[in-house]
Order: C-alpha cells, then structure tokens, then sequence
C-alpha cells in the first residue's frame, strides 16, 4: 500500500555521506540496475536486458518510454 519511490542520483558524491536524507521523500539507490535485476529475478529481465532497455532511452532525439515490470518478490524496506 505504500508508494516508495527508488531512483538513482546524477549527484554521485551523495552516497560517501552518513546522512543521506536530501531527497524529496524518495530513495536513492547507487546501483538501480543490479538492484532491479536482483528483484526481477525469475522473469525474463536480466541486468542485460535492462541495460540494453536504458541505453535505448538516452541520447538526443531519443523519444523515453516507460516500461512498467512487475518484481517477482516483495522486499521490505526499512527506513
């Protein structure tokens, strides 16, 4: 029930701190990709696929899609 939104951060420098609370109530996380390959496990997205998937997204010109994929497990998070 509730919307926890993990992202990572252009700002690389902000994972070397202790308190990491600068986010607009959102998580970031330094490793996105091996994170949601971790939790796609058992689906037909691996950390290939989804790096191939990003690289598709970026450069000038690139229309971004959204691709919404269902993690097989449910992770607790604690805060």
């Amino acid at each position: 029930p509730y919307n926890i939104y993990l992202h990572d951060t252009n700002e690389r420098g902000l994972f070397k701190l202790f308190q990491r609370l600068r986010s607009s109530g959102c998580v970031r996380i330094e490793h996105p990709l091996e994170f949601a390959a971790y939790l796609l496990q058992g689906s037909s997205w691996d950390i290939n696929k989804l790096e191939a998937t990003v690289a598709n997204n970026k450069g000038p010109g690139v229309q971004q899609q959204w691709v919404k994929v269902a993690p097989q497990m449910q992770l607790p998070v604690y805060m």
